[in-house]
């Protein structure tokens, strides 16, 4: 049970940061062009349509709360995002059976259902016909006798507005209605109680709607329904069986209490039927008359004028001018094209019939008249082509005007006049034309394509078609780029719908006009930097623009992985990281909005798996160095500094780079001598756990598009600034809170888990400054063995200190994590995510160990190697100071033997008898030549193997001495044990 209390209190929590992300912030004080962060949330909140599945789920949730903040939700999405929010329920199972249901709970979600029932059906055919089938008439009217009839407060106006939404242009649902419950219901709304009756305004309300009700059912339906005569009829039939005229006459004439729109729209405009009647008083009916009858043209004129000033200081007066003007306007919009001036008044008199009259006055029971006329104009296509046909006069007010009325009805029948206008011949390209017209009319032309495209994708197409790049930035140009008006930022605004989600239309743009025109509104020029709130708006637009490029289109757009390719390739040969660097890092003038956060998003977003992005950023050593202090100094924001450490991190993961100072190895060295990685980590955590990251945890906005309605406003940004001097981790900043939506959070997160990984797994495995080859192990051919040893010895020596630092990083990461455990445990709150990556990283630690530890076994095996071989280069050195031992006493007895002939011989001449003898002399030169010739070529022989032999000890003698041994010592032993063992022969012989 507690469990399930805590799931609920945090939903709840998510819900209500959800529902104040989309709540305007006083509207009465906003300025005309404020951007209202609300319609921004709302749009990208409804991109997703998991999003409103998500939250359809929630309405079947226990908790009261839940399913309350749930449904104000769904409505502040329906005032925005209108199709969106209507196509996702639709597509959602049970969608609208989920808010049906909602009907018959507790009372105040009651009626949150039934106003976002009444607002949703407006338009929506589909949705009217599955509402009818989940027996909305019954609940209906359930609803409104609870409520107490038409003394019932605005729950009955909003029964009766769903109610008529459902009537007004479908027969078949007015036939069911007739065919199941009947007519009564309805009637009895009318029906008066009591002697004395008491006309509020809300029952005045109330009964004008019933009324409004019994009208729709007279018409029998709309003019295009095959069987609105047949139901027309069958309607008429049955309300005159049930009296209802009865009722009508007592609420018309013997009512002297009831209002007098009440009143005369009962009689006369129910009573005689299909007779178009005021709603209000004779002097709508009056003017309106003088200007269809009039004989004199100026006392016509004056009618007109008159009538103008009434529409739009009077929201009864708009009522009335709805019920039985548009048919005299439109008249003369279209018989009277020569009279300029009757052309101007009709197009005034139809602007102030649709705009709302101070809404921040009007109270909440009010009937918004703007709204019906707005729909009364729309619900004829031919209306909408007679005004676009206007926008070719010459009269400049008749175009200007003609802008303005087009835009009015965009707000509120939005489907309608898209439709309209794209079956209209010629239409797009009549408001395109607008763009090239004088400039008020240009900037009006530009409001009304800005909220034209943000949906309509044929629209947007055919915008492209018609050259919108060219004339956007001929515009920015001509306004002064970022240093503009509000006119640069709607320009943004339009090119940002029309590349939003078309990959096409972006790889349009790259290969025309080129990214040179967006890239040139980044840039800064002169050397002190004025921002002004409309010139932050502006760079923020352009580096939404940006953004989209990077993107490369809608996930569903088959080609969006190829132009995201190459949008990126081309922005990296532009140059673009250069000016968004000067932006965010070298222009102190610039607001943190613009500086810091927004820069860094579009960073994070640009590198993700882009190499090419990596090695762009880090070609200049003062990128890293600054993002190094951007993430370790105090004063900057919990978000900024976090968003500054997942750049790092992907300047890692995502880093191809050899080239030493710029390669991972490089990268993660600096965080570790900058602040650890400990400090770093917990950067991620910082950032998660910030107001604006976890509010984000809720299905909220997407990417948000700035529009001249959805810009904080500038008294809200000096507060934020205000605030920042008191609370240095200021995090809600007005530029600020609309950055982290779902798309990005979720980016984040998941890059987190990577660079972790992949950090300590560089940390803990530095590039190695030896490559282990095992051919080099070898000796190379050529190489004497003095050359060789002295290689291997400091190849050895190279891989020894490699360990021993390998070792020491290890021992320093380990105990980091340590470390962060402890502190971990003793705050109390151990994080689980922390902890499995901990774990990932132990085990990273453990394998690198490991290795570590085999590659010292091999290193200690090649040193054995070499103490083997030099044991046989010793071995073979006391062979060879044997054998020349050998040939030096082989020497000497030649020499002895050499000796004893020559004694001979002179013992032999001292004989006293001559004797004739052989020449003694020549024999012993001769044999003395022979045995010098024996010798000389023994000698020669001995001594090219001595010299063999000497240069052999000369290289065993230095490879000995560079492995450590006393070679002089070595030859003494050597020649103790020769001596020791001649006297042993020698014993032996005397015995």
């Amino acid at each position: 049970m507690f469990g399930y209390l805590r799931i609920s209190i945090r939903v709840r929590g998510a819900l209500e940061t959800l529902l104040g992300a989309l709540t305007p912030i006083d509207h009465a004080r906003a300025q005309k062009t404020e951007v209202h962060a609300a319609l921004m949330n709302s749009d990208l909140l409804s991109r997703e349509a998991e999003n409103i599945t998500l939250l359809l789920s929630l309405l079947e949730e226990e908790d009261f709360y839940v399913r309350y903040y749930t449904l104000q939700i769904l409505t502040a999405l329906l005032m925005n995002s209108q199709n969106r929010l209507q196509e996702a329920i639709l597509t959602t199972p049970r969608g609208i059976t989920r808010l049906m249901d909602m009907l018959m709970d507790r009372e105040v979600i009651r009626n949150e259902a039934l106003l976002l029932l009444t607002h949703l059906t407006r338009e929506a055919e589909e949705i009217q016909k599955i509402v009818v089938f989940e027996g909305a008439f019954e609940k209906i009217f359930s609803i409104i006798k609870e409520e107490g009839g038409s003394d019932g407060d605005v729950v009955v106006q909003d029964c009766l507005e769903l109610l008529n939404n459902l009537l007004r242009s479908s027969s078949s649902n007015q036939i069911l209605l007739r065919e199941t419950m009947g007519f009564e219901p309805i009637i009895s709304v009318l029906k008066l109680r009591g002697i004395t009756y008491k006309f509020t305004q809300q029952k005045t309300v109330n009964l004008l709607s019933a009324l409004e009700t019994i009208n729709m059912l007279i018409m029998g339906g709309a003019d295009t329904d095959p069987g609105k005569d047949s139901n027309k009829l069958a309607n008429r039939t049955v309300l005159v069986q049930k009296k209802l005229l009865d009722y009508l006459l007592m609420l018309g004439v013997e009512s002297q209490w009831a209002p007098v729109a009440v009143r005369c729209m009962g009689v006369v405009g129910l009573v005689f039927g299909d007779n178009p009647s005021s709603n209000e008083d004779s002097y709508i009916q009056r003017l309106l008359d003088r200007i269809s009858n009039g004989t004199l043209p100026d006392d016509r004129r004056n009618a007109i004028v008159e009538l103008q000033s009434v529409v739009a200081e009077s929201n009864a007066a708009q009522l009335a001018f709805g019920a039985s003007g548009f048919p005299v306007i439109v008249g003369i919009l279209k018989d009277q094209r020569d009279d300029v001036e009757m052309v101007r008044g009709a197009l005034e008199t139809l602007l102030g019939a649709l705009t709302p009259i101070d809404h921040a006055r009007a109270q909440k029971t009010e009937a918004h008249a703007a709204l019906m006329n707005s729909d009364l104009l729309s619900r004829e296509a031919e209306n909408i082509t007679l005004l676009l046909s206007l926008l070719e006069e010459e009269d400049f007010y008749v175009r200007y005007y003609t802008l303005q009325i087009l835009t009015a009805l965009l707000m509120n029948s939005q489907n309608r006049l898209q439709e309209a206008i794209l079956s209209t011949p010629r239409g797009i390209t009549r408001l395109m034309d607008m763009l090239m017209d004088r400039e008020v009319i240009r900037n009006e032309a530009l409001l009304l394509l800005t909220h034209l495209t943000r949906e309509a994708e044929e629209i947007q197409k055919i915008v492209v078609f018609e050259g919108a790049f060219e004339k956007i930035f001929s515009i920015i140009k001509e306004e002064g780029g970022s240093d503009g008006d509000v006119v640069v930022q709607d320009c943004l605004e339009l090119l940002n719908n029309l590349l939003r989600s078309s990959s096409s239309n972006q790889i349009l743009l790259r290969e025309t006009m080129g990214f040179e025109p967006i890239i040139s509104v980044l840039k800064l020029r002169g050397i002190t930097y004025k921002f002004t709130q409309q010139k932050t708006v502006n760079l923020l637009s352009a580096l939404e623009t940006i953004n989209m490029l990077i993107m490369g289109g809608a996930d569903t757009d088959p080609g969006k992985d190829s132009n995201k390719l190459a949008n990126r390739t081309v922005l990296v040969q532009k140059k673009l990281l250069d000016y968004l660097l000067m932006l965010g890092v070298e222009s102190q003038w610039a607001p943190v909005a613009v500086r810091c956060m927004i820069i860094l998003k579009l960073l994070v977003t640009w590198t993700v798996d882009c190499p090419a992005a990596v090695q762009c950023f880090l070609d200049s050593r003062h990128h890293l160095t600054y993002l190094l202090e951007l993430v370790a100094n105090p004063a900057a924001t919990v978000c900024t500094r976090g968003l500054a450490s997942i750049l790092l991190g992907e300047c890692v993961i995502y880093n191809k780079s050899n080239e030493n100072g710029k390669d991972a190895f490089a990268v993660v060295d600096a965080v570790s001598q900058k602040m650890g990685l400990t400090t770093y980590f917990s950067k991620f955590e910082e950032m998660q756990s910030s107001f604006i990251f976890s509010s984000s945890e809720a299905p909220r906005q997407g990417d948000k598009p700035l529009t001249r309605t959805a810009t904080p406003s500038e008294a809200e940004i000096e507060d934020a600034d205000a605030a920042k001097a008191m609370n240095k981790g200021n995090e809600d900043h007005p530029m600020l809170v609309s950055l982290f939506d779902p798309s990005f959070t979720g980016l984040v997160k998941s890059l987190e888990g990577k660079i972790r990984e992949r950090i300590v797994d560089v940390y803990s495995r530095p590039k190695s400054e030896v490559a282990v080859v095992p051919a080099d192990l070898e000796q190379r051919s050529g190489e004497n063995e003095k050359a060789y040893i002295n290689r291997l010895k400091a190849f050895i020596e190279k891989q020894c200190s490699e360990i021993q630092n390998l070792l020491a990083r290890n021992a320093a990461l380990a105990e980091d994590l340590a470390s962060s455990g402890r502190n971990e445990e003793s705050q109390g709150s151990v994080q689980r995510s922390s902890t499995v990556m901990e774990k990932v990283q132990m085990e990273s630690i453990r394998r690198e160990l490991q290795e570590t530890s085999q590659r010292l076994e091999t290193v200690k095996a090649e040193k054995a190697k070499l103490e083997s071989e030099a044991s046989d280069y010793k071995n073979m050195a006391a062979k060879l100071e044997s054998d020349l031992k050998g040939l030096s006493d082989a020497y000497n007895s030649l020499e002895q033997a050499n000796y004893h002939l020559e004694k001979e011989v002179k013992s032999l001449k001292g004989g006293e008898d001559p004797m004739e003898f052989p020449d003694i002399e020549a024999i012993k030169e001769e044999v003395r030549k022979e045995a010098q010739k024996e010798s000389e070529d023994e000698l020669n022989d001995l001594l090219v193997c001595l010299g063999q032999e000497e240069s052999k000890v000369e290289k065993l003698t230095a490879k000995l001495i560079e492995l450590g041994v006393d070679v002089d010592k070595l030859l003494e032993d050597i020649g103790d044990e020769s001596e020791a063992q001649g006297e042993s022969d020698e014993d032996d012989d005397d015995h």
